[in-house]
């Protein structure tokens, strides 16, 4: 029988992650269609930076049918407040590797708890003014 070797950190992976505000580095940022075709997922992979959680990843998608949702999160990245009156241009591959602040929450799917990204904060701000749960 075949000896399956699993890494500590891909067994960690399904684990929840405590509710929180963590530093995340953006690892991987790709548009990929949706199983139905009719739309893109924007599909992103965040590392935590912060020492105790260091190298565990939130795997989540924002998807083109509701680009609105991804404000925060690019005024995260970006560092500067989004003009919703204007159009813009995302360079995907300027999001790799960008540091941003996650507010992290579980969310139950399918009698699972999900780690879920659900707000977003610049880097540059300080951690205790970030706003609680």
């Amino acid at each position: 029988m075949p000896l399956l070797k699993i890494d500590k950190k891909d067994l960690a992976g399904a684990a929840p992650i405590a509710p929180d505000w963590y530093k995340f580095k953006i690892t991987e940022f790709t548009v990929k269609p949706s199983k139905a075709g009719d739309s893109q997922n924007l599909v992103y992979i965040a590392e935590i930076q912060d020492a105790v959680m260091k190298g565990r990843v939130v795997k989540d998608n924002f998807n083109s049918k509701a680009y609105g949702l991804m404000v925060p999160f690019l005024e995260a990245v970006y560092g500067v407040k989004i003009d919703l009156a204007q159009n813009l241009d995302v360079d995907t591959d300027e999001i790799q590797g960008k540091l941003v602040w996650g507010q992290l929450k579980n969310e139950a799917y399918e009698g699972r708890l999900l780690n879920r990204i659900t707000n977003w904060s610049n880097i540059e701000k300080d951690p205790n003014d970030l706003p609680n749960f």
